[in-house]
C-alpha cells in the first residue's frame, strides 16, 4: 500500500493536471499525522480536520469523505514525513506554509491539551517546510491565545 502511495506522489507531481489532489493527500496526511502523535484521533481532532480540509479544497461530500479516509490511512502508514512535505514545499507560497502550521497546530490544541508529541511533529514539518522558527513560534502562540 504504502509503495502505491508513493508512486501515486511520484506520478501525481510530474503530471500538472495532479497537483492539485496530490496537495489535498499531503495537506490531509500531515493534519492526521499530527492528531494521531500522541496515540489518539479523537472525535473533535477529525471534525476538525474535516472542517479545515473542506474550506481549503473546494471538495463534494464524497470526495470529503475520500480525502478523509486516504489521508488518516496514508498517515499511519508513512514511514516519514517527507513524501508529504516535499510537494507542499514546492507548491505552496511561504504565506501557503504559514497558513498550514496554523492549521496543524489548531489541530494539536484542539483537546486543549498539546502533547509533546504533537508539537514534535509540527516542528519536523515545519523544518522540512523549512518554515522559520520566528513563524513556527508565531503560529503556535496565535492559535494557543484563540482556545483560551
Amino acid at each position: 500500500m504504502i509503495k502505491q502511495f508513493l508512486d501515486f506522489f511520484k506520478h501525481s507531481s510530474e503530471n500538472p493536471d495532479n497537483v492539485e489532489h496530490t496537495l489535498e493527500l499531503a495537506t490531509a496526511a500531515l493534519l492526521f499525522e499530527v492528531a494521531r502523535a500522541d496515540d489518539q484521533i479523537d472525535n473533535r481532532e477529525q471534525s476538525a480536520i474535516r472542517d479545515m480540509l473542506q474550506s481549503q479544497f473546494s471538495l463534494s461530500a464524497e470526495e470529503l469523505d475520500a480525502l478523509t479516509e486516504t489521508g488518516k490511512s496514508n498517515a499511519k502508514e508513512a514511514v516519514d514525513l517527507i513524501q508529504f512535505t516535499r510537494v507542499l514545499k514546492e507548491q505552496y507560497s511561504s504565506e501557503q506554509r504559514t497558513a498550514l502550521m496554523t492549521r496543524l497546530w489548531q489541530v494539536a490544541f484542539i483537546d486543549n491539551d498539546l502533547n509533546k508529541y504533537e508539537e514534535s511533529t509540527i516542528r519536523q514539518i515545519a523544518d522540512l517546510l523549512y518554515v522559520p522558527h520566528s513563524v513556527f513560534i508565531k503560529t503556535k502562540l496565535n492559535v494557543k491565545a484563540q482556545q483560551e
